[in-house]
């Protein structure tokens, strides 16, 4: 069973996503760190997640260049960055990210 944490402990930043209700922030936050960790599904439930918090994020009228800005924070700012797998896996993980972003309408 995954594990709630607040997305707002060990230096992630409240409200780091604009446009995001709280209940989307912090499954991605907490889908990131399974994505980290490499678990076996993180990746498909973290594009799902991506998916959802960039319609949120346009709905409420955010920027195409502020939601990859956000995204991007998300991953780097993330606690599990710096023990999950090194900086390979963040760019990694970011590139996943901005593509499935840009993928939305």
């Amino acid at each position: 069973m995954l594990k709630q944490r607040d997305p707002t402990a060990n230096g992630g930043g409240p409200g780091g996503l604009t446009g995001l209700s709280s209940s989307t922030e912090l499954r991605l936050h907490n889908q990131l760190e399974r994505a980290f960790q490499q678990c076996f599904g993180a990746e498909e439930g973290l594009r799902v997640l991506v998916t959802l918090a960039t319609t949120q994020m346009l709905a409420t009228g955010s920027s195409r260049t502020a939601i990859r800005d956000a995204l991007t924070r998300v991953v780097t700012d993330h606690p599990a960055a710096g023990n999950g797998g090194g900086p390979s896996r963040m760019a990694a993980l970011k590139a996943m990210m901005l593509k499935w972003s840009d993928g939305q309408k």
